[in-house]
């Protein structure tokens, strides 16, 4: 390809374009240089490992692995595909061209650029085929031309180039002519192949692929496309948005996670806009607005989200809530983070994200603002399209909240196998626990981590709700719902029912009563007298036993106090919790094994009480669910007082 067949005259001025970025840059340097030198050392540290070729990707165990010096882009040397797709995303490059400034250091420009010339000599970009199949053979494999990876690096990585090396020695002619054919040859794969794999716009891929090619026509007027293409990239993430935010705020694939790491998509979106002298339509930025609230209701009292699906328990909103500041001025979740995860801390991770501010002493006063003395927001949210409750006592970080979901059939498998399971955080801690995502490949803890069993959730006759196949494959599930979610002032209420073990139907109540007693009921119908249920609680600690056929909890900090109907049987199981992508510890899973026989419908009750290790424990006796006609009755006596409730199958306690 010839540079001037894709491009009109004027190409010296990307140069030019960039170079008041490149000088914001050097300003945001000397500052973190000079006021977060805990900051730039981690990142002169980082670009010294990639340097010597030492990156940490998925399936390094979290740990910096040599991939080559120069990479060997094609390589899959620990057999997970998503180590090809990251280093391929080339995010190591950012951290190297901050280093350059930070340090003066010309030897990680260079070694940018030199990576560069090498990736675009060793990784030719496949001919673009008619035929779909074809095309997802060459765009949708373990190779550095998956379309995914394309989007990534137009707007995450190689835009870091311009920003940082335009105007300088290390940003030649030569590069420039590389550099933009590379794009174009991108951009071309973006416009062409990415609407045939998403038509629908329903999938974070399509999002960051039609982010990319925004990204690249706005940094390339000059190319002859460009004017259509950006408009074509910019109509289509207004689709994306409408597709992938529901009504309640939602991203559509109810993972916490991934709702963040869309709503970043968004936001760099309207910011890349602005950049370019517009903006997105008011009904794209209300939308992204209302998201706002999702990330903050997905998090535990503790500040970090709540691991639902493929999602880490990780300070990951943080990020939401800079880029919703950086581009909607909307400062709702810093504040919010500033109360639960803590001003010193929110401070310290939002400003590993300085680099993108385009007014760094605005951006430095508005973190140092200090945190509201409240939150003002309800303490609970109903996502009807996402079938999700989350709800909690108040807005401190001791605060009990739960996360509740009966999310099937699943929208797509970065969902767990986990209807009416939920997340339990109280007194500071979480307690019981999603145990989040640890790995991608196709590993046999992906499938432990993905299973009914590492979720607070059941199986009848040891058999899950529906089949895990592989990675990225289940078996078909059958319909589940919130059936009623119920508030008030004393109690929060949640019912769901669901069909997946048909011909036997699952009804659960959650019950958080007068912000102290957790209260978990199911029931089980049609069941054979050879039938079994099986109840599960993952509970973080390793710090469970049994003595005389109770559950004690001897954890160091905060205990929970458990008490289950005469009709349990209660062991231990090993388990795992992972916060972080490939990194993982163990965990304990509390089994409740029904010891009936009885025909007919079957009813299950426990009751959990959270406390502070150093405070008596709570006394709970004589818990029992019983059938009352077309209802069911709970008994339990919580230190010597009695309680007792109707659940009406449907509409929750009475």
């Amino acid at each position: 390809m010839i540079l001037n067949e894709i491009l009109n005259p004027g190409i010296e001025n990307v140069v030019e374009r960039n170079t008041s970025r490149h000088e914001q840059q050097l300003k945001i340097a000397g500052y973190v240089k000079e006021s977060q030198p805990a900051l730039a050392q981690r990142v002169v540290e980082d670009a010294n490992l990639a340097m010597n070729g030492m990156l940490t990707l998925p399936g390094t165990g979290g740990e910096p692995y040599f991939v080559g010096n120069p990479p060997l882009w094609h390589d899959n040397p620990v057999n997970d595909n998503e180590y090809v797709w990251v280093l391929n995303r080339m995010e190591h490059w950012v951290t190297l061209l901050q280093a350059y400034l930070l340090e003066d250091n010309g030897a990680y420009a260079e070694k940018v650029v030199s990576e560069l010339y090498d990736w675009v000599e060793k990784c030719p970009r496949p001919e673009i085929p008619a035929g779909l199949d074809e095309m997802y053979e060459e765009f949708d494999s373990p190779t550095p031309w998956r379309s995914l990876e394309i989007g990534m690096r137009m707007f995450k990585t190689w835009p870091s180039i311009l920003t940082y090396l335009a105007g300088t020695p290390y940003f030649s002619e030569e590069l420039l002519e590389i550099y933009a054919i590379s794009v174009y040859e991108h951009s071309e794969v973006l416009r062409t192949v990415s609407p045939e794999f998403y038509p629908d716009a329903d999938h974070n891929h399509y999002l960051m692929e039609m982010l990319g090619l925004y990204v690249a026509m706005v940094a390339f007027p000059e190319f002859k496309v460009s004017d259509k293409w950006k408009q074509f990239g910019k109509h289509e993430l207004e689709r994306c948005a409408s597709a992938q935010i529901t009504e309640g705020g939602g991203q559509i694939e109810g993972c916490p996670h991934y709702h963040n790491e869309t709503m970043y998509y968004f936001y760099l979106a309207e910011m890349t806009a602005q950049n370019d002298g517009t903006n997105f339509s008011e009904d794209y930025r209300a939308l992204l607005t209302k998201a706002i609230d999702y990330t903050i209701y997905t998090l535990r009292p503790t500040g970090v989200n709540v691991p639902w699906g493929d999602s880490d328990a990780s300070t990951f909103a943080v990020r939401t809530g800079v880029y919703g500041y950086y581009s909607l001025n909307d400062r709702r979740c810093l504040n919010v983070l500033k109360i639960l995860l803590g001003e010193e801390q929110t401070i310290q991770v939002a400003l590993t994200y300085i680099w993108d501010t385009r007014d760094i002493d605005t951006f430095i006063s508005a973190l140092q603002a200090p945190a509201p003395d409240s939150i003002d927001m309800e303490l609970s949210t109903y996502q009807k399209e996402l079938k999700q409750v989350a709800f909690r006592t108040d807005w401190t970080t001791k605060a009990i909240s739960i996360f509740f979901a009966c999310r099937t059939p699943v929208y797509n498998t970065h969902q767990h196998i986990d209807p009416m399971g939920f997340d339990l955080t109280a007194l500071g801690k979480a307690l019981f626990v999603d145990p989040g995502r640890y790995t991608y490949s196709e590993d046999p803890l992906r499938q432990v981590f993905k299973s009914a069993t590492s979720h607070s959730t059941i199986t009848v006759n040891d058999t899950e709700p529906f089949e895990y196949i592989s990675s990225w494959e289940f078996g078909p599930q059958k319909e589940g719902n919130i059936a009623c979610f119920i508030s008030d002032e004393h109690s929060f209420i949640a019912e769901a029912e669901q069909l997946n073990f048909e011909p036997h139907v699952h009804n659960r109540l959650i019950a958080l009563m007068s912000s102290l007693v957790f209260i978990v009921a199911d029931k089980v119908s049609s069941l054979q007298s050879e039938s079994t249920v099986q109840i599960y609680y993952h509970r973080d600690t390793l710090d469970l036993e049994i003595a005389d056929e109770r559950l004690k909890d001897n954890s160091p900090d905060v205990r929970a106090s458990i008490g289950c109907s005469a009709n349990l049987e209660v062991s231990l199981l090993p388990g795992y919790v992972s916060e972080l992508m490939d990194i993982k510890h163990d965990s304990q899973i509390i089994k409740l094994s029904d010891k009936g026989s009885d025909e007919g419908d079957r009813y299950y009750a426990t009751i959990i009480v959270p406390y502070y290790a150093n405070a008596l424990e709570p006394q709970i006796d004589s818990v029992s669910i019983s059938k009352d006609g077309v209802d069911a009755i709970i008994h339990f006596e919580l230190n010597n007082q009695t309680y007792e409730y109707r659940w009406i199958i449907g509409q929750g306690l009475q």
